[in-house]
């Protein structure tokens, strides 16, 4: 079985806020332009450490979604936030172009 590095769960984790808006069930909203900026410098850097990490990212990103599922305070946040950004991650890594 093939190691996953340990800052690949931290972009991850960072991309659940970033392009998966998890913030903003309790924040105000940041501007886009900022999200993006940041998000896209963290792909960068962490493509730079290792090319084989954009190929994982969205199935990572999903990943924080699902282990933050039984956390859910209601089922507003649990079912539909959750679920679909679950579900919106999850076939951006099956697809053949990824993210």
């Amino acid at each position: 079985m093939r190691r996953i590095e340990h800052y690949w769960q931290d972009v991850a984790k960072l991309h659940q806020d970033l392009s998966g808006g998890w913030y903003l069930l309790e924040q105000p909203p940041v501007a886009q332009c900022v999200l993006d900026f940041v998000s896209r410098r963290l792909l960068d850097t962490a493509t730079q450490l290792h090319a084989g990490y954009p190929r994982l990212h969205a199935l990572l990103v999903a990943t924080t979604f699902v282990r933050i599922l039984p956390y859910a305070r209601t089922d507003e946040e649990g079912k539909e936030f959750v679920s679909g950004r679950l579900s919106y991650f999850a076939r951006q890594s099956a697809s053949p172009g990824g993210p």
